[in-house]
């Protein structure tokens, strides 16, 4: 899951976390470390590399992210799709809460568009990761429309939708991960928040400005457009902006602008950003796949760039 971090012994973690020997540190959040780990199973030399998540110990006495820790367990331990990365299961080990989650060989998103500017790539080279974009947005429309064991919708919302939640495996596969700030949003299920952000400023939806409007599926849309935008211009849209200044921006509705003036955007593109990156969501796609469904038209149509051919598995 994204880049193995080659770390000193006392880095790297525990040499052995209950029946997992683990690798390495793949990262760290507020909430948590990731490790790289190999399970043993009950048969001899039966081995399996698996990703486990791990609360931090010094949160292991804070009830609040403990709930918020087993939260994203519960919802993540359910969820069955080629798109989303798979939990095995949740448990704890040595006195320590931790998520099984699968391993797959890649690169976030976020590394690939680094190296894009970086490289100054054309925008014929980043078209292509417009396709990983639409696989991942299928895992996304799943999770929007995702059913708890009695069939009851929880109209789920990722809230940190970005790069670095996207992982591109190395042999093909896309996969939307971390559910640590996802919201249940049905109406048995949701309270209201306070002026609360979640997420990654960068990314953040203008509702999530809105302080006791109730959040849909179209905050997680806005943050999709933000990372097309992203693809497409080779840039952020934010740039370099400080969080005040970002939340500012969005309270502005200075997307629009933004968008109408950026001169390196192909026209057909130009109304999907729009679209997507509308401040008010009513304007926006209603869902992933209407997103999903855009990016597919331009990408599957003729376009200025006649000398670019793009392999049918690039398209979805």
């Amino acid at each position: 899951m994204g880049e193995v971090q080659t770390v000193s012994e006392s880095a790297r973690g525990p040499a052995r976390l209950g029946k997992y020997d683990i690798v390495a540190r793949l990262g760290q959040g507020g909430m948590s470390k990731v490790y790289l780990a190999v399970a043993h199973g009950a048969v001899d030399e039966v081995r399996k590399l698996v990703v486990l998540k791990v609360l931090h110990e010094h949160l292991v006495g804070d009830e609040e992210y403990v709930e918020m820790f087993l939260r994203e367990a519960r919802i993540a331990v359910d969820l069955s799709h080629p798109n989303v990365v798979h939990t095995y299961t949740v448990g704890e080990e040595d006195q320590q809460y931790c998520i099984v989650m699968e391993y797959i060989n890649g690169i976030p998103l976020s590394q690939v568009l680094s190296l894009a500017r970086s490289q100054k790539w054309s925008i014929e080279k980043r078209l292509p990761l417009m396709g990983a974009l639409c696989l991942m947005l299928s895992g996304l429309n799943y999770v929007h429309d995702f059913r708890d064991l009695e069939g009851n919708l929880l109209r789920l919302v990722h809230r940190d939708l970005k790069p670095g939640n996207v992982l591109l495996g190395f042999d093909g596969q896309v996969k939307l991960l971390d559910f640590g700030v996802v919201k249940m949003t049905a109406p048995e299920h949701d309270q209201t928040e306070r002026l609360s952000l979640k997420g990654t400023v960068q990314y953040l939806a203008p509702e999530a400005l809105q302080g006791g409007r109730q959040i849909d599926r179209r905050y997680d849309v806005f943050a999709a457009g933000l990372i097309l935008w992203e693809i497409v211009t080779g840039r952020r849209l934010w740039g370099s902006r400080q969080p005040l200044e970002i939340m500012r921006g969005l309270a502005d509705d200075e997307m629009a602008t933004i968008i109408d003036e950026a001169p390196d955007i192909p026209e057909d593109l130009r109304p999907v950003l729009l679209k997507s990156l509308a401040a008010d969501r009513d304007v926006r796609y209603s869902n992933a796949l209407e997103l999903k469904s855009a990016i597919q038209s331009f990408l599957l149509t003729p376009v200025s760039y006649t000398h670019l051919t793009l392999p049918t598995s690039d398209l979805v």
